[in-house]
């Protein structure tokens, strides 16, 4: 419901988005306190660049899927209609500006084992590091 709301008023999302991504890096630096003895912690941030986040991480793993498929799971998973659906995405900072800005890309264009392989290969890699 506050998604509806706020997606139809710039003021009212800037102003969440003040509120909530203050709290996210609030609990992010609390995780990292909390298991600071881990070699690796993983932290999955949904809109990282748009909450301008990204230099709370030392690695960065994008997923990525085309716009329209993005949509559709949009539509599918959370029931949105297609107006909505395209206003969710197009407020997100485009594929073209992330994926140079991050150290891994996982293509989420295809099946689950397709994901989790590729999952596999960057976890591996990281943990070897």
């Amino acid at each position: 419901k506050i998604g509806k709301i706020v997606f139809n008023n710039i003021d009212l999302k800037k102003k969440l988005e003040e509120i909530l991504h203050k709290r996210i890096s609030i609990k992010i630096q609390e995780f990292y306190l909390k298991n600071s003895q881990e070699k690796v912690l993983f932290v999955s941030v949904p809109l990282l660049f748009e909450a301008n986040m990204q230099n709370q991480f030392d690695k960065i793993i994008f997923i990525s899927a085309p716009e329209e498929k993005r949509i559709q799971r949009l539509i599918n998973r959370n029931g949105y209609d297609i107006e909505y659906a395209k206003k969710r995405v197009a407020s997100q900072i485009s594929e073209d500006i992330k994926i140079p800005q991050v150290d891994y890309v996982i293509d989420n264009n295809s099946d689950l084992e397709n994901l989790y392989f590729q999952v596999d290969e960057i976890v591996n890699k990281i943990t070897c590091l």
